[in-house]
């Protein structure tokens, strides 16, 4: 990612054939934090890292932690998509490199967002 470009998590609506239960698709998308982009973000806690279940993002599939995968159920509306800014998705955690850049744009990134969504859980 380039200087202030941060990646959004697209939540793909399940339509109006399928059930809030049907699995997750999202898709990514990158912005620049200096054009004001229209975004949410997502607050929660981690829960047990070893305890995970995959969900699709592109295509393939992503290893997620429980609980953000019950956040990412209760966030994703039936016919609209929904962009959210989510830590553990949206900052590549491989990278030492992106992670330390991304941390230092979190407040910006909380700050700038049309709505915080908290989940503790269910």
């Amino acid at each position: 990612l380039t200087r202030d470009h941060i990646r959004i998590l697209d939540i793909i609506p399940y339509g109006p054939d399928g059930t809030a239960d049907d699995p997750l698709r999202c898709e990514y998308h990158i912005v620049a934090l200096s054009e004001n982009p229209t975004y949410e973000t997502l607050s929660y806690r981690w829960g047990d890292a070893d305890n995970k279940i995959q969900i699709e993002v592109r295509g393939q599939q992503i290893p997620v932690t429980r609980n953000l995968y019950r956040a990412l159920l209760r966030l994703r509306r039936p016919d609209q998509t929904r962009s959210i800014w989510i830590d553990q998705l949206c900052i590549n955690q491989e990278d030492n490199i992106e992670k330390t850049a991304q941390v230092r744009f979190m407040r910006q990134i909380y700050s700038q967002c049309t709505q915080c969504n908290v989940w503790l859980d269910e």
